[in-house]
């Protein structure tokens, strides 16, 4: 879906002047969703990557805070519309909107924004229509993304064609926090055309992928979280990392996906998760890359 300019300044008022968010901060990050959404090409792309990254490097900080927060004195209005806000609580709704499939996300949208004009509208109210739309529970699904600060790293590992994932809280000092989501995940296996869709929902999990390989071939590349549309961060095994740089080097990924293998491997350079040394030798891989979204 594109959106030209005026009609991105209408949605702009529409959705920031037609419903009132009774106290809550998320209604913010819908406001400016389209651009991390329905713009990924040319200036708007590297705006969408920009507030990605942004999103992410802030709620790494211990000093974090949710996306969803009660506001009771005007005074602590100021305190909670900030980049956190903004850009995780549009990444969270881009999130959903991918896990959800974009038909359904935007006719939930649209009912949404027809039951609640001018009037007071509260987050479980967003999650109610789009529950309704879609048959999913939203509101447990999504709880742990709007009223819990920070986000996940997934450690993924390869064994005889089972996909191993587990989640744990990331941090940029490094340290050590107790959160877990239920993470609506994504992959592609050396192809986007094999794309897979499926919810962590516990600390662990495990997918099957020997329908997409053949027996004698386990060189095929994995990238997970395709197209940075899932707010976490991913770490893979030094095997699937050694792929996904010969997938880099051949030009096989799309740029947000580049982007995001690099930014990822930066980010956990940072936290001490990854040697420098890694990330030295990722970046070798894009020695020929033209595409200024890579960086």
């Amino acid at each position: 879906m594109k959106w030209p300019i005026n009609g991105l300044e209408i949605w702009l008022q529409w959705n920031g002047g037609l419903i009132c968010g009774l106290m809550r901060v998320l209604q913010h990050g819908l406001v400016i969703w389209p651009l991390t959404t329905c713009f990924q090409s040319g200036i708007y792309g590297l705006i969408f990557l920009e507030k990605l990254h942004g999103g992410l490097s802030l709620d790494a900080l211990e000093q974090s805070h949710p996306v969803e927060v009660e506001v009771h004195h005007a005074h602590g209005v100021e305190q909670v519309f900030d980049d956190i806000s903004y850009r995780k609580g549009s990444a969270v709704i881009r999130m959903l909107q991918g896990y959800l499939g974009d038909d359904i996300f935007q006719k939930s949208l649209s009912s949404y924004i027809k039951k609640y004009s001018w009037k007071n509208a509260k987050t479980e109210d967003l999650w109610r229509v789009i529950s309704e739309e879609s048959g999913v529970n939203i509101n447990s699904l999504m709880n742990c993304w709007t009223k819990q600060k920070g986000y996940p790293v997934i450690y993924v590992k390869s064994k005889d064609h089972i996909l191993e994932f587990e989640q744990s809280q990331f941090l940029s000092s490094g340290l050590h926090d107790d959160g877990e989501w239920t993470v609506p995940m994504t992959f592609a296996l050396g192809s986007y055309d094999k794309r897979n869709n499926f919810l962590l929902e516990s600390k662990f999990g495990t997918v099957d992928i020997s329908e997409f390989f053949p027996t004698s071939d386990e060189t095929l590349w994995i990238k997970v979280n395709v197209e940075q549309s899932g707010f976490y961060r991913v770490m893979y095994e030094d095997r699937l990392a050694a792929q996904l740089r010969k997938a880099v080097e051949n030009n096989c990924l799309l740029a947000t996906d580049k982007f995001g293998i690099l930014d990822d491997m930066f980010a956990l350079c940072v936290a001490c998760k990854q040697p420098l040394s890694s990330l030295l030798l990722l970046m070798n891989a894009y020695k020929n890359e033209m595409d200024n979204k890579c960086y």
